[in-house]
């Protein structure tokens, strides 16, 4: 999986053009994120949708994909994924059109496979979360979840200002690896990131999705703050 990154780092007044010094606005920063799949041979990755559009519904999201696309959502009650196509110019699943029932957020992660055999290219436009200065916190309750950074931002999963993935021990996660199309479990001890035992460096990816597997017994506030 090829990512692009061009996310313009420009402020859009919410509320429209200051017309006065006493009129109240709010600042966010929005942008877009390309994200490039290399498809001749169909296989999974596992991806996220790093900025919020306002709705974030499957055909806002991906409004054109190729036919014979599929998404599986993870669905945590039931521990299954739900399996959604595209064909025919709308995403459905078990033949029920859902283009505008069934939204992704920012902070999940979820499973794509891009029908056909050519390159295809998908724009993410919207909001960053959190916005400038505020706080977003993404909860992850216990057992496996599928999840993502909120802030779309690639860096090191225990950068405190960005990624700031610091969890109680015990905590395990799962990164897809598109090219070999397995699992590879990283787990926290120690105040650290350990793959096999050895602390490493975690680099996450955008727009990459993950699973985590909260063991502590509680909920686990994921908190990041806004650039």
């Amino acid at each position: 999986m090829r990512t692009k990154t061009l996310l313009i780092a420009a402020a859009a007044l919410a509320a429209g053009i200051l017309a006065s010094s006493a009129q109240t606005y709010s600042q966010n920063i929005v942008g877009y994120i390309n994200y490039v799949s290399t498809t001749v041979t169909p296989q999974y990755e596992m991806i996220d949708n790093p900025l919020d559009n306002g709705t974030n519904t499957l055909t806002s999201i991906f409004p054109t994909p190729p036919g014979g696309t599929k998404i599986q959502l993870w669905q945590p009650g039931s521990g299954t994924f739900m399996s959604i196509g595209f064909s025919g110019g709308h995403w459905k699943t078990n033949g029920i059109t859902v283009d505008n029932s069934i939204t992704i957020p920012p902070g999940v992660g979820f499973f794509i496979q891009i029908g056909g055999t050519g390159i295809y290219t998908n724009t993410f436009v919207g909001t960053v979360v959190p916005n400038t200065g505020l706080n977003a916190t993404n909860a992850v309750n216990t057992g496996f979840q599928a999840v993502s950074s909120s802030l779309p931002m690639s860096d090191n999963i225990t950068n405190t200002a960005t990624i700031n993935l610091i969890t109680p021990g015990g905590t395990q996660i799962q990164r897809w690896s598109t090219a070999s199309q397995t699992f590879v479990p990283v787990g926290f001890s120690g105040g650290k990131w350990k793959t096999g035992g050895v602390a490493t460096n975690v680099v996450l990816n955008l727009p990459e999705g993950f699973f985590i597997q909260n063991n502590s017994g509680a909920p686990i506030n994921w908190v990041q703050t806004g650039p």
